[in-house]
């Protein structure tokens, strides 16, 4: 018995329909991955986190590079009421002089430092100057890019009153100072507030970009790896020699997607981390290292591997994939040393590189501003979960940074 030959035009509109498919599927794969990075931001904060900022006692307002203010919380907005109608920007809630202030030296040194304290101003509802403490912090994203600012500021009236009237009749007011005292810790309590705010917010970052890894290899992956199956079953059935060559660049371009997909899945949040635990993660962030740039990296770990709360296998994963793209970026290295040892219920994790190195002590003057504010946002993270950072470096003989965090993510 001989097999029924299907119509060349039958065939002609398989083909066809499927070359329709996998466009479709291209499409859908590049708006999923378009849309990733605008949900890289964590979609949404955290309720709960919202509502520290909001009824923060002190003004709190976050700006965009070109100076547009996009959140200002409730302490703020009863004080800039008036620029609330006409626009809503840095230039409108403070004097002229602060903003030059600002644009001068607050703005360079958060991108510098990752934080500026200062003395400036804003404009109340009725057009009078009140002066405030302002503290600058500079927010970037997982590349390391400048992304927008996040300004918390002090109402300094009453203790300005005190200074006026202390300068008046003379007299030495301690309660005019103790409350300068009070103000400037209470601020700090802020900063630390809004500091554990950021390293909340990079967790719940982290969180989703899981979430979205698992959606994309689940959902997208799986799908794709069911049409290869079906393609091949189709192409079982194809006879002729231009029906078997469009199969195999369909075939292609499946193989293809596939395999960003899984590029993709990875870069968003690698699954080793939560699968085989922190140490396995850093031994494939050294592969990863030695792959894009060149550079031999050998990783240790030194005792038995012991469960690691999952806050700190994060923050602990996050700061060595900072300090490696600094090293292979900046420090011209040609080996990098990671060292695990988990003891006495902490983890330390130390890395080494022969590098050019830099004085730890005058960081914030380097040429390589991305460096000293890489090492700050790694201190900061650390210290989320009392943790610690340790740096040992010099001009010429490379640079040792030493992380160490409570296994338990005690805070």
């Amino acid at each position: 018995m001989t097999a029924k030959r299907r119509p060349a035009g039958d065939r002609a509109n398989v083909i066809a329909a499927l070359q329709r498919r996998v466009a479709a599927l291209e499409a859908a794969n590049r708006e999923l991955a378009a849309g990733l990075d605008g949900r890289d931001h964590a979609e949404a904060e955290p309720a709960r986190l919202a509502a520290i900022v909001e009824a923060m006692p002190d003004m709190v307002y976050t700006a965009d590079l070109q100076g547009n203010i996009v959140y200002v919380n409730r302490a703020g907005r009863a004080v800039f009421a008036a620029a609330l109608t006409a626009g809503l920007t840095v230039s409108a809630v403070h004097p002229a002089w602060a903003v030059g202030l600002l644009l001068r030296d607050g703005i360079p040194a958060a991108t510098r430092d990752g934080v500026w304290r200062g003395e400036t101003a804003v404009l109340g509802c009725d057009g009078r100057e009140l002066p405030v403490s302002q503290v600058v912090l500079m927010h970037r994203g997982a590349g390391g890019q400048a992304r927008y600012t996040s300004s918390i500021l002090r109402d300094l009236s009453a203790l300005r009153q005190a200074e006026q009237q202390h300068r008046s009749n003379g007299y030495r007011f301690e309660a005019a100072v103790t409350d300068r005292q009070r103000a400037e810790a209470e601020l700090a309590r802020s900063l630390a507030r809004l500091q554990a705010l950021a390293s909340e917010l990079t967790l719940a970052e982290a969180r989703e970009r899981r979430r979205l890894a698992a959606s994309l290899h689940d959902e997208v992956g799986q799908g794709l790896a069911l049409s290869r199956i079906k393609l091949g079953l189709l192409g079982q059935s194809l006879t002729t020699a231009g029906a078997r060559a469009v199969f195999t660049e369909l075939r292609e371009l499946f193989t293809e997607m596939s395999q960003r997909i899984r590029t993709l899945t990875f870069e968003l949040s690698p699954p080793v981390l939560y699968q085989l635990g922190l140490a396995a993660a850093v031994e494939w962030l050294a592969e990863k290292l030695e792959k894009e740039h060149g550079l031999r990296c050998r990783v240790e770990c030194h005792s038995s591997l012991e469960r690691v709360d999952e806050t700190v296998s994060i923050l602990l994963f996050q700061s060595v994939r900072e300090l490696l793209v600094n090293i292979g970026k900046h420090a011209h290295a040609t080996q990098v040393a990671i060292t695990i040892c988990f003891a006495g219920g902490w983890v330390t994790l130390t890395v080494k590189d022969d590098g050019v190195g830099f004085d730890p002590q005058t960081a914030s003057t380097l040429s390589h501003k991305q460096d000293s504010f890489g090492l700050f946002s790694v201190g900061e993270r650390l210290r989320y979960v009392n943790g610690t950072i340790a740096i040992d470096s010099a001009p010429g003989r490379g640079t040792s940074v030493t992380l160490s965090a409570p296994m338990t993510g005690v805070r």
